[in-house]
């Protein structure tokens, strides 16, 4: 089984959105999924890994759509880990991310990844 985590990459630039992307580990080897997702440095819980808003903020519908279209998208990460772990044949994580292309929110052009 591979270990599917949610990770934020901060902007450089202070104050500017950083990316969200899906780090996937298996058999010690490190894989970045990245996703079209940007938010705010306020807007990440660290301790949690997940996007955060406030009632006050005027981001709220937007941060909870990013939430609804992650969760939607570990889920499909984790099934395509169950259903590879399950053939019994060995894979990668190179391979959950060759199959994970077909993730709406994530369009192929950003499933670019890289070796960490």
């Amino acid at each position: 089984m591979a270990s599917i985590k949610l990770k934020f990459r901060p902007s450089t630039v202070t104050d500017r959105e950083g990316t969200i992307y899906y780090q996937i580990i298996h058999d010690r080897k490190i894989r970045q999924l990245p996703t079209p997702y940007r938010v705010l440095p306020q807007e990440w819980d660290t301790h949690r890994s997940i996007v955060s808003t406030t009632r006050s903020s005027d981001r709220k519908a937007f941060i909870l759509s990013i939430r609804e279209r992650i969760r939607r998208d570990m889920e499909r990460l984790a099934r395509i880990d169950r259903s590879l772990s399950g053939a019994g044949l060995p894979y990668t994580a190179d391979d959950i991310i060759e199959r994970s292309t077909s993730i709406p929110s994530v369009t192929p052009s950003s499933t670019i990844w890289r070796s960490v």
